[in-house]
């Protein structure tokens, strides 16, 4: 695995520079890149993640993409997951959290899962699912 994307979806009001759970997942992970941004986030950023996600299709790797649902919003949610269904065949993804937006759009999906605890053994076997399925395509 190269890549993880974290995408925090929060109502704006109770945002957080330090966030435990892209901690923790960058110290277990730490041979990945990790781009992190949130549903607030400037264009410019969605600009280098929709990037990412053409290179890495290109070069056929699989991109994570684990969605942390802090809040129910809409703002910024459908056109990630846009973006995202565009390059459905070299995704996984994880939602924590509820989100009803994301469920109706990403359950679609051939490699997703959806947790309640951000700690869940389920996460992170997933994780390394993911890993060990981009190791095999090598």
């Amino acid at each position: 695995m190269n890549t993880i994307i974290f995408f925090s979806i929060s109502s704006g009001q109770d945002f957080q520079y330090e966030n435990t759970l892209l901690t923790s997942l960058k110290e277990q992970f730490s041979s990945a890149a990790f781009f992190d941004f949130d549903n607030y986030s400037d264009t410019i950023l969605y600009g280098y993640f929709s990037k990412i996600l053409e290179e890495n299709k290109k070069e056929h790797k699989n991109t994570l993409v684990i969605i942390q649902a802090l809040d129910n919003t809409s703002k910024g949610v459908i056109p990630f997951c846009e973006t995202l269904l565009r390059s459905k065949e070299h995704l996984s993804v994880s939602l924590i959290g509820e989100h009803a937006i994301v469920e109706k759009m990403l359950t679609t999906l051939k490699s997703f899962i959806k947790v309640n605890n951000p700690y869940d053994q389920d996460l992170f076997a997933f994780i390394q699912s993911s890993s060990s399925n981009e190791s095999a395509s090598k």
